[in-house]
This record gives C-alpha cells, sequence and structure tokens, in this order.
C-alpha cells in the first residue's frame, strides 16, 4: 500500500535479481570451465583451448531478461505484501524454471554451449533465487518486528469492506502495517459494537483528529461503502487538518473485480475496477506459452492427426473436419475445428441443439472420440491462429449466448480472456451438459486470477484427469 516505496524497492528488487541470475550464470561458468576439483573426479570434462568467453558473455544479458521476463510474467513484481513466503518461493522456482526450458532450448538449437554449463545453470539459477528472495522477507520481517517500516494505520469505514480490510491486514503481518483501530461512520453516540474485526472502535468518523494525534498514526484507511460515499466529502474536510497519508480502499465488490488498479490521466485518477486479466507482459507470456504449446502439439500429435482422418474417412465418410462457429475473445466470432462425431448435416432437421447424454446424431467412432476428447485436439491450430488460448473458458455458440446472458448476469465477463480447450471447470468435471451456473462459477473464478502459473497447473491437471471424463459425451 506504500506506492512510492513499492515503486523504488521494486526497481531494486528487478536489479537483484538481475545481480542474482548473473551469478547464478558465472558461478556455472567457473564450475565448467574453471573447477579442476570437478575434472579431477571427472565430473566434467577438461576444456581444451581457450575459453569461450565471448560467447557466453554474449548469452549472459539474454539469460537474465528471460530470467526477468518469466518472473513478470508468473507476477513476482507486484506488491507481494499480502504473498506468504512458501508461495513466493515456488512460484519463483516456477517462473525461473520455465525460463531455464526456454534458455536450454535456445542454446541447443545454438550448439554453442555446454551442455554441463546448461545443467548447472539451470539448478543454480532457480535455487539461488528462490534463496535470495527467502532471505530477504526474512531480512524485512525482523527488521519490522524491530519497529522498523512499520505504519500505524486507522481504519475508517463500515461493511463488509471494512471488515475485509482490517481481517487481511491483521492476517498479514508481514505487510508492516498494524492497525491500532477503527472508526464506524456512525454519528456521534450512536456506535453500538466496540470492535471491528478484533480491533477496537475508537469512535465515531467525527473524532478522526483527535484518534489519530492520539495513536500517533502514520496513516487513515477509508473503507467506505459506496452507498455512504457522500460522507467521503466531509472526511476530506476533516482530515486536511492532519500531516498523514490518507487512502481510499474502493467499494467495488459489486463490480467483480478481477485486477484493481490506479492510473493516472494529466493529474485525473482513474481507478480500474475490471480489465482483462492477461494483458501487457502477462499477454505476451500467454501467447508465448500458446504457441509453444499449439506448435509442440501439431508436431508431435501429427501422425494420430493422421491416423484420426483415416480412420473417420474410411468407416464415416466425409467430412473428417466439423467446423462449428463460436464465440470467442471480446465477443467475436470465430470458427472452431474438431473432428466429426456427428452424422453428416446432424442439425438440418433439429437446428442448434445441445450435445446431451445417449445423443442419437453421434456415430459410434464419434463416441470413442468425445469420450478421449480425441476430437478437440484441431483446436491446436485455432490456437496457434489465436483465436483460442489453450486454457481459458470453452467457447459457446452464438445462437446460445443471448439466452445465458439474460439467464446468468456476470455470463459476459467470461468473454474477457480467450476462450481455451480447457479450463478450470473442465479439469473439475464440468463438461458436456453440466451446470451451466457451475461452470461459469469456475470460469469467472478463472478470470479474477488468472496468471501463468494457473495456466500450467491447468495444463497439467488436464494431463492427468482432463482426457477422460463420464460427462464428455
Amino acid at each position: 500500500m506504500l506506492k512510492e516505496n513499492a515503486r523504488i524497492f521494486l526497481l531494486v528488487q528487478r536489479l537483484a535479481d538481475a545481480g542474482v541470475v548473473a551469478l547464478a550464470f558465472g558461478l556455472a561458468f567457473f564450475l565448467r570451465f574453471r573447477c579442476t576439483w570437478l575434472v579431477e573426479r571427472g565430473i566434467v570434462r577438461a576444456h581444451a583451448g581457450p575459453l569461450p568467453l565471448e560467447d557466453y558473455l554474449v548469452a549472459l544479458p539474454v539469460a537474465v531478461i528471460a530470467f526477468l521476463l518469466a518472473l513478470e510474467a508468473f507476477s513476482l513484481y507486484e506488491q507481494r505484501r499480502t504473498h506468504g513466503p512458501l508461495r513466493e518461493a515456488w512460484t519463483t522456482i516456477q517462473a525461473s524454471a520455465i525460463a531455464a526450458v526456454f534458455l536450454l532450448a535456445a542454446a541447443g538449437f545454438s550448439r554453442r554451449y555446454s551442455r554441463e554449463f546448461s545443467a548447472g545453470f539451470v539448478v543454480i539459477g532457480p535455487s539461488l533465487l528462490a534463496a535470495s528472495r527467502a532471505l530477504e522477507r526474512a531480512v524485512l520481517r525482523a527488521a519490522r518486528r524491530r519497529g522498523w517500516n512499520v505504519r500505524r494505520a486507522l481504519v475508517v469505514g463500515e461493511g463488509e469492506i471494512a471488515r475485509e480490510l482490517v481481517s487481511k491486514l491483521r492476517a498479514n503481518t508481514w505487510t508492516g502495517i498494524e492497525v491500532v483501530g477503527a472508526l464506524s461512520l456512525e454519528s456521534q453516540g450512536e456506535n453500538k459494537s466496540t470492535d471491528q474485526e478484533g480491533v477496537p472502535l475508537l469512535g465515531s468518523y467525527h473524532d478522526v483528529q483527535r484518534v489519530a494525534k492520539e495513536k500517533a498514526v502514520d496513516q487513515v484507511l477509508l473503507a467506505v461503502p459506496l452507498e455512504r460515499a457522500t460522507l467521503l466529502r466531509e472526511l476530506r474536510g476533516l482530515l486536511d487538518a492532519l500531516p498523514i497519508d490518507v487512502r481510499i480502499v474502493p467499494d467495488t465488490a459489486g463490480f467483480l473485480p478481477i485486477r484493481p488498479a490506479v492510473a493516472e490521466l494529466d493529474g485525473l485518477p482513474i481507478v480500474t475496477i475490471r480489465s482483462a486479466p492477461a494483458a501487457g507482459i502477462g499477454a505476451v507470456g500467454k501467447r508465448a506459452l500458446d504457441l509453444l504449446g499449439a506448435g509442440t502439439g501439431l508436431v508431435l500429435l501429427s501422425p494420430l492427426f493422421a491416423l484420426i482422418a483415416l480412420v473417420v474417412r474410411a468407416v464415416e465418410g466425409a467430412p473428417v473436419l466439423y467446423r462449428q462457429e463460436r464465440v470467442g475473445w471480446g465477443g467475436r466470432p470465430f470458427v472452431m475445428l474438431k473432428f466429426r462425431t456427428m452424422v453428416a448435416d446432424a442439425e438440418a432437421q433439429t437446428g442448434p441443439t445441445r450435445t446431451r447424454r445417449g445423443d442419437e446424431r453421434r456415430t459410434r467412432l464419434g463416441t470413442f472420440l468425445r469420450r478421449t476428447s480425441l476430437d478437440e485436439l484441431p483446436q491446436l491450430w485455432n490456437v496457434w491462429k489465436g483465436d483460442m488460448s489453450l486454457v481459458g473458458p470453452r467457447p459457446e455458440r452464438p445462437e446460445f449466448v443471448a439466452d445465458l446472458r439474460a439467464q446468468l448476469p456476470d455470463y459476459m465477463l467470461r468473454l474477457t480472456v480467450k476462450a481455451g480447450m480447457t479450463g478450470l471447470a473442465q479439469v473439475h468435471g464440468l463438461r458436456g451438459d453440466s451446470c451451466l451456473a457451475e461452470r461459469l462459477r469456475f470460469d469467472l473464478d478463472y478470470v479474477r486470477r488468472w496468471s501463468l502459473r494457473l495456466d500450467v497447473k491447468i495444463l497439467l491437471l488436464t494431463l492427468v484427469r482432463g482426457f477422460v471424463n463420464e460427462n464428455a459425451f
């Protein structure tokens, strides 16, 4: 919440991470080319001729940038005051491991770098990064226990937003923010409770000047519900006399906040209460993951594609592929590909309908393809083109969108991300003719919590339990 200090801290954090990656790079180089102890024991081979120092100096900035981009994509340069130490360490290892894999692929392609060096760097880099961040966090927590960088805060507000703010600040002690008390939004003499989530209620908002001075607070946090927003003008008048920081916690719960943020336009503050989650560097990382996954899948699975196409053609006849219009990112339509699993022109008589269990329009081969999800594989081409992502809410047909929007008020929010081949709902077994409201709940949870790490997790869960499912029919 200390935005000015946070900017400086995050700049220092990036420089520190770059230094750690460079140190790991140097250690890996030393162990491969300079450590006679490893040579004597046969762990690495002796290097003949001059050291290839120039080649490795060229690769160093590439390695540093790759690691920093991976850490950025995994949200490790956002505010970390609400992240636990174990979570941060694990996320750091995941992000740096992905960077290391990309670097290994590049090194293998160039054939200019030692395999022993690459293996050492892959181990040393993530380990040093995780250890350095754990040490940094331990130092900060020790300093805060001794009173350094601890901010005393007074909460002014009521309702769910105030309770949640107090609860989160008390639960996340590593933030360095100590809530010394709370003030209600009732008039003087009308307060009925004595505390706010375990924090003493020290009076009404009219008392803010007196309480702030008595408690020597550094900042006042305003948690005012939208229906009481008219009090903000009065509160500003009371707070103008205090030389302390004043911050507003926006009541955005009714807007389904995805990634709330504050920007500035020529001095005018703009609070973003809803935006596409995969934006900026996150969008670049997600697209890179899609291209890598789709490209690899199209190449490695090409024999399987050919086999399925031949069998469908031989058993069921043409066409092999089924093309169907779906609604994707931002409400834009696109043509989704699948292997054909129904009789030709299945909807000629019925019109657009949802697939149901025991649907007589399915072919025998189509039933097998659906049960094993093999019919979905051509969508890797949709991912490669950019119509879809590997992970996201499943795309819906335009004929059903209007009805779903009327039934489920938040339905259109799922279109703020690209549709996916798999998603959070699918790895929880919600496929086929499952409850639409329950699927929407998982889709919106994905939109709110999106990160590259979550995409990787869903892909791994899909490999484990997402292909064969009793609801895939």
